[in-house]
């Protein structure tokens, strides 16, 4: 048997073989030391000193202080006789405990522990403040943690939302807040409240100011940011009473849009009568194109590849526009004091949109189609082109149009009217080499068919000038309907005369028979008669069927003298005796009227004696102006030499080439 009560009080490690005994273990504890029994070695207990004094390993006998042990304890559990009040383990050290396990106590995780905070200010550098899930309407466990560092809010397991401030939701008033505010209150922990609209504008500062919809109320930094009246309650963080935003419930945030376009919309939006949605660009979602409607269902519809249609959700074209039941109207106005006026532009370029480059002779700029439903198909009625007529260039766009119809019986377009650079106009012709160049009939006036290259006019032609072709001569033809003839607007004057020596002489009284001289006084051989005073002739005229019925005609008489004037000026004097016959008609009583005096003052000249105007009102074609023509004495002065006569005729007015039957005007 080993007594160990005896050995000096140093560290000490016995290592005991089988069947030892050892006396003294209650020093032994003393020493610090450590001791290693096998399983044969007997263990004897000194029980000199009382037995309360020792640890018995039947747990009947308590600690009466703390006691320092020196060295680790190692048992499967530790537990605490106290139900409430003292804490089970306290660590009392200055250091982090780097391996205190302590995986759930009564029930709850060890990562859910954190530190609890009553009323009071909050200081940034706190790490996070938890409330409990005890409030009111609250889910337990849920739990709204705000960070105070960071100014977020830790939404916990409130659907929807991810641990990040409020900038990804659109807010119903499309305002920016400066900032949020944080109301604590409570006596034990601390929790968010609810406040009046009272306390909210005390606290703002806002004093009696009204409340609009549109209007952020909040403080700054205390971590919930752009939010409208955002008061937490019940303690428990399940819940957000959105306060100003109106038509939400105190739910989750599932129901709000996000910013970043992460969430769709699940119902139709209004946002209200006035307001507007401002952005710069609208895209479709997916390939079932963009509408955008009026309350009555028309608008506009931009369908996947970028057609866009008004009032149709199917356009074949860049751009169509349709309407049920009405004309589909596009109208172009303008409001300007000047020139300026609605204004549509076709343009061309070669090239691409990015990089044009200049078009070429005979491109295609610009076509107008109008067309009709025929059943199956909309089909050409009518079409207008444009293309470049010519080589373009810098500042020089020659330009060419063609106008066309489709023919009853066909579904093409059919070339009518060309109009080229030179503005030369082809009517039936594609290329006129004149201002206006018509390859068929004319029909002015009127809708019959002239008849190809024919010209038929129903009002009335006012031109300067009629010619035929001049580079190959030909006939002008003019050709009036049945009983028709040119007619005049503006009659002319007519001269029909009569040559004198044709004049019939009568038994007496004659005049004598002489030759006309030239500016020398030479003879030219041509007879005529030659009167003196008293001698006279007889003839006659029939009023042509050109003659304009009802007009007044005027006679006259040319004549020469061979004789030099006797007193340097002389006189010569004639007198007409006439009447007028019609066909069936009796004949009328004979009129006499005389010229006046015209002086003769060089031999050898031409003189004109002409007579007052017979009155034409009853005259009319066919009619016969028979008469006597005498020389007479003048008023004063007479020639003493006779008078050569050259001819005798009348002027008379014409409107019209010949008379539209034999007889008849």
């Amino acid at each position: 048997m080993l007594d160990i009560s005896v050995l000096d009080k140093q560290a000490l490690m016995l290592e005991l073989e089988e069947m030892a005994q050892i006396a003294g273990l209650r020093n032994f504890a003393k020493l610090g030391s450590e001791l290693s029994i096998s399983s044969k070695t007997q263990l004897l207990i000194d029980t000199k000193a009382d037995d309360n004094d020792v640890v018995k390993h039947n747990g009947s006998v308590a600690l009466t202080a703390n006691w320092l042990a020196g060295y680790k304890i190692t048992a499967a559990q530790i537990a605490s006789s106290i139900a409430v009040g003292t804490a089970p383990l306290e660590v009392v050290s200055t250091t982090v405990v780097t391996n205190l396990n302590a995986d759930l106590l009564d029930g709850v995780h060890s990562s859910a522990l954190e530190p609890t905070v009553t009323k009071g200010n909050l200081t940034a550098g706190s790490n996070k403040i938890s409330i409990g899930g005890t409030g009111t309407g609250s889910v337990i466990g849920a739990g709204v943690t705000v960070d105070v560092a960071q100014s977020n809010l830790d939404h916990g397991s409130i659907g929807g939302l991810s641990d990040d401030d409020h900038t990804q939701y659109v807010k119903h008033s499309l305002a920016t807040a400066v900032s949020d505010f944080l109301v604590g209150a409570g006596t034990s922990t601390f929790t968010f409240v609810k406040k009046t609209l009272a306390e909210v504008k005390t606290i703002l500062g806002l004093g009696s100011a009204a409340y609009t919809a549109s209007t952020d109320y909040a403080v700054s930094g205390k971590g919930v940011t752009n939010g409208d009246s955002h008061d937490h309650v019940g303690g428990d963080g399940s819940q957000i009473d959105h306060g100003g935003l109106g038509g939400n419930s105190d739910d989750d945030h599932s129901q709000y849009l996000r910013v970043d376009a992460a969430r769709a919309l699940s119902a139709d939006w209004d946002i209200g009568n006035g307001r507007m949605i401002q952005t710069d660009k609208i895209r479709a979602r997916d390939a079932d194109g963009l509408a955008l409607y009026e309350d009555g269902g028309a608008g506009i519809f931009v369908k996947d590849g970028g057609s866009v249609g008004i009032g149709t959700t199917g356009p074949s074209s860049q751009l169509e526009v349709a309407k049920d039941q009405g004309n589909a109207e596009f109208r172009m106005t303008s409001y300007y004091t000047s020139e300026s006026a609605g204004l549509g532009r076709f343009r061309k370029a070669r090239g691409t949109q990015a990089s044009p480059t200049i078009v070429a002779n005979n491109d295609l700029v610009g076509f107008c189609s109008f067309q009709g439903y025929d059943g199956t198909n909309f089909t050409n009625a009518a079409t207008i082109w444009s293309y470049v007529d010519g080589t373009p260039g810098a500042n020089d766009m020659p330009g060419r149009l063609i106008f066309g119809t489709t023919p009853d019986g066909g579904d093409t377009s059919v070339e009518r009217l060309t109009i080229l650079n030179g503005g030369n106009v082809g009517i039936g012709t594609t290329a006129p080499s004149a201002k206006l160049a018509i390859n068929g009939g004319l029909h002015v006036g009127g809708d019959s068919d002239p008849g190809d290259n024919n010209l038929l006019v129903d009002g009335k032609v006012l031109v300067p000038e009629i010619k035929t072709d001049t580079a190959t001569p030909t006939d002008l033809t003019i050709t009036t309907g049945a009983a028709k003839t040119l007619v005049l607007a503006t009659p002319v004057y007519k001269d029909e005369n009569i040559a004198g020596i044709l004049l019939g002489k009568p038994a007496s009284s004659y005049p004598g028979i002489d030759t006309f001289r030239d500016l020398n006084g030479t003879d030219t051989t041509i007879n005529t008669y030659a009167f003196a005073i008293d001698e006279y002739v007889s003839c006659g005229f029939e009023l042509q069927h050109d003659y304009k019925e009802a007009t007044d005609i005027v006679f006259h008489v040319h004549w020469q003298g061979i004789a030099a004037p006797g007193g340097g000026t002389d006189n010569v004097q004639w007198r007409l005796t006439y009447t007028i016959a019609r066909d069936g008609v009796t004949l009328a009583a004979a009129t006499t009227i005389d010229s006046p005096d015209v002086a003769i003052d060089t031999r050898y000249r031409s003189y004109r004696n002409d007579f007052a105007a017979i009155v034409g009102t009853n005259l009319k074609i066919g009619d016969q102006l028979m008469f006597n023509l005498y020389r007479v004495a003048a008023v004063s002065d007479d020639y003493a030499g006779d008078c050569l006569i050259q001819t005798a005729g009348i002027h008379y007015q014409v409107d019209t080439l010949g008379s539209r039957v034999i007889i008849t005007k």
